[in-house]
């Protein structure tokens, strides 16, 4: 018995003689289907855009005590580590929502003298370079 090949075989073929139609054109429905979904995704990446920027333009929260708030944030952090490490989810979560509710402001960076290399804020220069970067999150 001979064997058919597989493209053969995945496929049904017409009686012999029956006239076989082949390619055609695309139909107007793929191209609407098309348009409107580059248009929908093009107006919610406008959106976007149009969003981060008008979320950059608002001024910054002040802030009372960055310090003492960098030190909440970073004892209620801990705090939810541990809780969470020894089963306490429920005060974990508690303690990470009230961290993320502390209000965050970004330090301006300072530049460094040319001559002496030293920052001109001789506070930032005493704080140790983790505490540093966790600030700068």
């Amino acid at each position: 018995m001979l064997e058919k090949p597989h493209s053969l075989a995945l496929s049904i073929q017409p009686e012999r003689g029956f006239p076989v139609k082949t390619g055609g054109s695309i139909p107007a429905y793929v191209y609407i289907v098309l348009l409107s979904v580059l248009l929908l995704g093009v107006w919610r990446i406008l959106a976007a855009i149009w969003t981060f920027r008008e979320a950059r333009q608002q001024p910054a929260p002040e802030v009372w005590a960055p310090t003492l708030t960098v030190i909440a944030w970073a004892l209620l952090v801990l705090g939810a580590i541990a809780a969470l490490s020894t089963g306490h989810g429920l005060m974990g979560i508690v303690a990470l929502v009230f961290a993320v509710v502390l209000p965050v402001r970004r330090g301006r960076r300072h530049r460094r003298e040319p001559r002496t290399g030293r920052t001109r804020n001789c506070l930032r220069s005493k704080v140790p370079q983790a505490v540093r970067l966790i600030a700068d999150l």
